[in-house]
């Protein structure tokens, strides 16, 4: 198992891994990754923040209205590791200073780690035996 010790290498490791082996395609959230994944990728870095009690800071999910995009602000830097599946985004962003390009206006929805996850819908949608699975390889 790795042990990561920041928000930044942890969402590096976390991109390659869904990009690369693509070993969890049976969990719709992930299946299509980068594509329309921004929403379980913020669940899977929240988890990793929670569940890491050396981390401290400033740490939300942020979600744009238009487009519909969720991404990770931590201590004044953006990670948004599904950036590029929208254009004329060619790269993701792990670790840059504010603002997100989705957020110049100042008019995104911003949630801490606890509310974003404590919502009602299952974010892993349908498969939650292979999400758990996933989260636990970190």
């Amino acid at each position: 198992m790795q042990i990561f010790t920041s928000i930044t290498d942890f969402s590096t490791f976390l991109r390659q891994l869904l990009i690369e082996n693509k070993p969890y395609e049976d969990i719709p959230s992930v299946a299509l990754f980068p594509l329309q994944s921004c929403e379980s990728a913020c669940v899977l870095i929240a988890l990793f923040y929670l569940k890491n009690k050396a981390l401290a800071g400033d740490f939300y999910v942020v979600k744009s209205v238009s487009p519909s995009h969720y991404w990770v602000e931590f201590n004044d830097s953006v990670v948004d590791i599904t950036l590029d599946q929208f254009q004329p985004y060619f790269a993701p962003i792990i670790g840059s200073v504010l603002p997100h390009p989705f957020n110049e206006s100042g008019k995104a929805q911003y949630l801490s780690a606890h509310d974003f996850l404590n919502n009602d819908e299952p974010l892993y949608l349908a498969n939650k035996e292979r999400f758990d699975k996933l989260f636990s390889t970190f």
